[in-house]
């Protein structure tokens, strides 16, 4: 009897254990080249490679360490006393854990949206963003050369 019991505690920690291994949660970036001029604002939903296909580049993240910082710097955000409906979109962040399903809006250099309200800005968060992605070396769109 003492080894049955034995074998289904295994049995029950090892599969615990999997679980939080195989976990779905993560945070996808949808974003935009940096310095791109346009000649009107995006709002939040137009990042998003249904909308701008090529235009978008896409990166998700599944590691601990980055879903823990992002999840630490995010529960910073405070929401802005004095909002605005301003917003050129050029970041846009999906998270899903599972205490957080929220989309955050970012534009280039200001201006945060967190599931369409306005929040002050974060620079430790935008600069992170910023980083994980390599957002200063998102390549160029290609074109086909003329034959001019």
């Amino acid at each position: 009897m003492k080894p049955l019991i034995i074998v289904f505690s295994l049995l029950f920690f090892s599969c615990e254990k999997k679980s939080s291994i195989d976990s779905n949660e993560s945070i996808e970036v949808y974003y935009m080249r940096p310095y791109v001029s346009t000649y009107f604002s995006y709002p939040c939903g137009m990042i998003s490679k249904a909308a701008l296909k090529d235009e978008i580049h896409f990166k998700e993240f599944k590691d601990s360490a980055t879903i823990n910082k992002f999840i630490k710097i995010y529960n910073n955000y405070e929401i802005d006393p004095n909002p605005d409906d301003r917003l050129d979109a050029r970041i846009r962040v999906i998270i899903n854990t599972k205490e957080i399903k929220d989309t955050i809006c970012l534009g280039e250099n200001f201006y945060t949206f967190i599931n369409g309200i306005k929040y002050k800005d974060n620079k430790e968060m935008l600069d992170f963003i910023k980083k994980i992605i390599d957002y200063e070396n998102t390549p160029r769109p290609t074109f086909p050369k003329s034959n001019d």
